[in-house]
C-alpha cells in the first residue's frame, strides 16, 4: 500500500479514512498527497473560473494551454466534467495526475 501510485488513487477516490485505519503509518504521506490534490484542484479552478466566460474558442484554449492541465479546462467547458474534481478523478490519467501533484 505504500506505493505513491496507491494513495494518490485512494486520495482521489476519496478513501482515505479507510487506509489511514489500516495503514496508520502512512498518515503523513497520505495527508501529504491530500494537500497537493487539493492545492491542484485550486490551482485549476482559479485558472478555470478566470477563462470559463471567454466566449471565443480560440481565446479560451491558448490561455488554457498555458496551464499544468489544459485536458481538464477543455473537459470542463465541454461539459464532459462538472468540475475539475470530477475531471481529475474520474477521465484523467493515475500517472498523470501523480506527475501533476509533483510525484515522480
Amino acid at each position: 500500500m505504500n506505493s505513491i501510485r496507491n494513495i494518490v488513487r485512494a486520495v482521489r477516490n476519496e478513501k482515505i479514512s479507510d487506509i489511514t485505519v489500516q495503514f496508520p503509518l502512512l498518515k503523513e504521506r497520505i495527508n501529504d498527497a491530500v494537500i497537493k490534490y487539493e492545492a491542484l484542484i485550486k490551482e485549476l479552478e482559479i485558472y478555470y473560473n478566470g477563462l470559463k466566460d471567454i466566449e471565443d474558442q480560440k481565446m479560451f484554449a491558448l490561455r488554457a494551454v498555458e496551464t499544468v492541465s489544459p485536458a481538464s479546462l477543455f473537459d470542463v467547458r465541454a461539459g464532459k466534467s462538472k468540475d475539475i474534481r470530477e475531471f481529475l478523478k474520474n477521465r484523467l490519467a493515475i500517472d498523470k495526475l501523480i506527475k501533476l501533484m509533483g510525484y515522480k
